[in-house]
């Protein structure tokens, strides 16, 4: 959930930037007691660059793209610039060597075959991904179709638990994938990593780039992905998918009333 929040921070920052304004954040997350995470107030006055705007101008476009993915690679420069988005926020992006996919995409397995079986993440499942008329949450209309054996283990929202038939599609047999990681844990961290994902997923979406994650291992307290392709002493925060496929559906999104006090 703060790596949630870390990512609309940084909309946030890109939003204050576009308007004129060079934001000024503190970060509150590490304190004990309250739920406030950040103090974000306007500054001097900044000129927009073209990277800001680029980036702002891809938040309404990114989305998660659950949809099959091309075979065709991502070319590596664009590969490095996503490796620099999450080095400016302070994290570090590793992409997972071919050689270790299949081990990681197994884990990914296992790890939602055990969540998918508790009935409390079923429950939780239910309440932001049912069919209601609702502002926010996951309609069935974006989820991902049934993935072939050996392909990518995307998340079911529970649809296979209670036999619920979703239309098989065929995926990408070696998908792309980047391990996200920090070199430290806890609220403050998160939301960096929080940052740094959504500055990757922005820099991907402003070059046609879709992308997905894959969280479920990190869903479970007692499961880490083994240091494969990242470095040893640092924290795994998010799996990417990433790679050229169609256009996804948009999720819905509240209002901006809803979320935002007007002082």
């Amino acid at each position: 959930m703060l790596i949630s929040c870390g990512a609309a921070l940084l909309n946030l920052r890109l939003a204050m930037v576009a308007a004129g304004r060079r934001p000024e954040v503190t970060i509150t997350a590490d304190r004990s007691g309250g739920t406030l995470l950040a103090e974000v107030r306007p500054g001097a006055p900044v000129v927009l660059s073209a990277e800001e705007s680029t980036l702002f101008t891809a938040i309404a476009r990114r989305r998660s793209n659950r949809l099959p993915f091309e075979e065709r690679q991502v070319p590596g420069e664009i590969v490095k610039e996503m490796t620099m988005a999450a080095e400016a926020e302070g994290a570090r992006l590793w992409v997972v060597g071919r050689d270790v996919t299949r081990s990681v995409l197994d884990v990914i397995r296992q790890a939602e075959q055990e969540l998918v079986a508790d009935a409390g993440y079923r429950d939780e499942l239910d309440l932001w991904t049912a069919d209601r008329h609702r502002l926010d949450g996951v309609p069935r209309y974006a989820f991902a179709p049934r993935p072939g054996p050996g392909e990518p283990p995307m998340r079911d929202f529970g649809l296979d638990w209670w036999h619920i038939v979703r239309p098989g599609a065929r995926f990408e047999r070696m998908p792309q994938l980047a391990a996200l990681a920090t070199a430290g844990e806890g609220p403050g961290t998160w939301l960096m990593a929080g940052q740094a994902l959504q500055r990757v997923l922005l820099t991907a979406t402003a070059h046609g780039v879709a992308t997905s994650l894959f969280t479920q291992p990190l869903d479970l307290q007692d499961m880490r992905l083994q240091p494969a392709e990242y470095e040893k002493g640092t924290h795994l925060q998010s799996v990417i998918r990433f790679g050229y496929g169609p256009p996804a559906p948009s999720a819905p999104r509240r209002p901006i009333t809803a979320v935002l006090d007007v002082l």
